[in-house]
């Protein structure tokens, strides 16, 4: 019934799990540049060579993974579009986040760190939650006209789950700005970023999982 946005849909699952890969990758080229300069300080040429290849091979899987996915996550929002309008918005707030992160990085080539760095940081990760916040809405509308209320309920609670989470994010953002410096802030803010990154945690496997039962649905009809 919404062939289109089955298409853009398994392209949208598609981005994410190669999305995940690539932070597996970055993890792991991170580890082996620690281990690469910890031979290297050891005066261990054997090692360095090989923690060295290990940091190049997982770097570049990282970045091939994330331009992928960040294709994939285009052209599918795009073909989702076609058959249900918050797919569209999602695909502005997905093209305003690529904008970004090349703004970014073309400012840190050029300038080094600079106090925009944060400001970059902090918008692209609330043009990229806006792009989660469209698809989970974009599947509940369409698992309504198909009939499934379940998947439409479970889309809503989504929905306000990581409008919860933005919203949470940004303040504790906007608080760090301010207080970061104060003496025992550390203290009080560290319980609240571990609550955060947890709460990121479960909403991204929860919508890896929604994305899954909407494709399931959306191929089903």
């Amino acid at each position: 019934m919404f062939p289109n946005a089955h298409n853009g849909v398994k392209k949208l699952f598609a981005a994410e799990i190669l999305d995940l890969f690539g932070v597996v990758a970055l993890t792991l080229a991170v580890i082996f540049a620690a281990l690469f300069a910890t031979a290297v300080e050891a005066d261990s040429a054997g090692a360095a060579i090989g923690f060295g290849a290990a940091l190049i091979i997982f770097g570049i899987a990282a970045g091939t993974l994330g331009i992928i996915a960040t294709i994939l996550t285009i052209v599918g929002l795009k073909r989702a579009g076609i058959d249900e309008v918050n797919f569209k918005q999602g695909l502005i707030f997905a093209l305003i986040a690529l904008a970004l992160t090349v703004g970014s990085s073309i400012l840190s080539a050029a300038a080094g760190k600079t106090i925009f760095d944060d400001l970059l940081s902090g918008l692209y990760s609330i043009a990229t939650a806006c792009v989660t916040l469209c698809v989970v809405r974009g599947i509940g509308v369409l698992a309504e006209k198909l009939g499934n209320h379940a998947m439409a309920s479970r889309g809503r609670k989504l929905y306000v789950f990581y409008a919860v989470l933005l919203i949470a994010s940004a303040v504790l953002r906007f608080v760090s700005g301010i207080l970061g410096n104060k003496p025992g802030f550390v203290t009080v803010a560290l319980p609240l970023v571990l609550i955060a990154a947890i709460g990121s945690l479960a909403a991204y496997i929860i919508y890896l999982v929604y994305l899954a039962q909407a494709k399931k649905m959306l191929a089903e009809n």
